[in-house]
Parts: C-alpha cells; sequence; structure tokens
C-alpha cells in the first residue's frame, strides 16, 4: 500500500470526528483542522525511524500529530501493533505521539497522543502559517502523501481566481483593482510577478491571459470550480 492510498481511510477517520481534512499542506503530508485546533498526520509505508523523525518536526505546527501507516503483512510485524504493549504503540506513547494503523481500508486508532517530554510543543507562529495556508484553501485538491506531483497551493488558486476574471471579461482583460475587488488582496503582485506566466501586460495596468494561462485552465478544471464560485460571490 502506497502512501498516497493511505489519504482515503486517514481523511475519513478525521472527517468522522468533525475535522476538515487537506492534504500536503506546508509540507505537512495532512492536516486536519477542527475550530482552532490543528492535527498534523505523517503517513509511510511502514512504521520505521524515518517517519518519527518526521512527525517529531511536523509536531510543532499542530496540537497533536500522528503517524499513520498500513498494518504489515507478515505475521511478525504485525505483532508490532496488535498489544496495547507493542513496540509502536509503546515509542509513540513515549514520544507522546498518535499511531493510526490502516486495515482493509479503514484507519483505527491505536494509540492517542498525548504530552510528553520527547515531543515539540505547539508552535504559534508555524501554526499560524499553517492554518492561514489551510484556510484560504477552497478545497482539498491535494493527495496527502504523493511525491513529484504539482501541489495546487492557495497562490495557485488566487492566480487561477484571477485567470476566471480575466477569461469572464468582456473585453478579456483585467487590472489590479478588479482582483482585488474580487476579494484577491495580492493581485498586484501575481499579475506584476507572473509566476506561471499565465498573464501578460497588454498596456500600462491591463493584463490579458497568455496560451499558457488558457491551458492551466483546463488543466486545473477540476480546481476551477469552486475557485470560479467564490469570485462570482466576491464580485
Amino acid at each position: 500500500m502506497s502512501e498516497s492510498e493511505l489519504y482515503a481511510p486517514v481523511r475519513t477517520f478525521f472527517q468522522a470526528r468533525g475535522f476538515t481534512v487537506r492534504g500536503e499542506v506546508r509540507n505537512c503530508d495532512v492536516v486536519a483542522v477542527r475550530g482552532e485546533f490543528i492535527a498534523i498526520i505523517e503517513m509511510k509505508k511502514s512504521f520505521n525511524i524515518e517517519v518519527v523523525y518526521q512527525a517529531l518536526e511536523r509536531a510543532s505546527y499542530g496540537h497533536e500529530c500522528y503517524i499513520a501507516v498500513p498494518e504489515p503483512t507478515s505475521r511478525r510485524r504485525r505483532g508490532r501493533f496488535q498489544t496495547p504493549t507493542s513496540s509502536a504503540e509503546n515509542l509513540c506513547r513515549r514520544l507522546g505521539l498518535g499511531l493510526l494503523v490502516v486495515r482493509d481500508g479503514v484507519a483505527h486508532l491505536m494509540q492517542a497522543p498525548g504530552d510528553a517530554i520527547g515531543r515539540p510543543t505547539f508552535n504559534r507562529a508555524r501554526g499560524a502559517r499553517l492554518m492561514h495556508e489551510f484556510s484560504r484553501r477552497t478545497g482539498d485538491h491535494n493527495v496527502g502523501g504523493t511525491t513529484r506531483v504539482r501541489r495546487v497551493t492557495a497562490y495557485q488558486e488566487d492566480c487561477l481566481r484571477l485567470a476566471v476574471l480575466c477569461s469572464q471579461a468582456e473585453t478579456r482583460e483585467i487590472t489590479p483593482a478588479d482582483g482585488r475587488a474580487a476579494g484577491i488582496s495580492n493581485a498586484a503582485a501575481i499579475l506584476r510577478d507572473n509566476h506561471y506566466a499565465w498573464f501578460r501586460r497588454v498596456s500600462f495596468g491591463r493584463f490579458t491571459l497568455t496560451i499558457a494561462g488558457e491551458a492551466a485552465m483546463v488543466e486545473y478544471a477540476h480546481v476551477i470550480a469552486p475557485v470560479a464560485t467564490e469570485t462570482e460571490a466576491a464580485s
């Protein structure tokens, strides 16, 4: 079972407990938010020292941190997860980490997170940056645990909002003021920096879509729908 295959069961586990879940947020595999409470989940194909290191590093981003792994296929390795005193659970308990084991497509809580001397305390600055990125996203457009896949970030969603505005404009041209009026506070910087080469300046303060911008609207059609709805509501 790959890390990305763990994402759906982990997401379901936290959604059932009232969390909103997003994959791949600021280097965290999974972020689950309920109110102002943040849970971080790091996923791996097996329980090893690498995922423990990663979980401890990510732990300061949230109030709780979990490790999620599939149940091992071998009988000997399964023994590490099948008793309250198993080695994996015991290590997580000592470090204050939670442990989820995915079995038959369902995530099971083996060890709840708690306080421990070895677990980093919640860093408010890191948590605020994580929440800023989390809250600005319109939906869960990334599968947690994937690698070498382009991420949809809040910045990119703002770029898509501007692309939508441009495609809907009568002249197919927009100004930074048009973007700000639609709720995109960083519209001027996006159009000026043109990070993705989606826009072209046609005259002072007026921009239109490039061929790359048109192609991006097709490539990210699954993201465009909620983005377009929010843009229309703002305007």
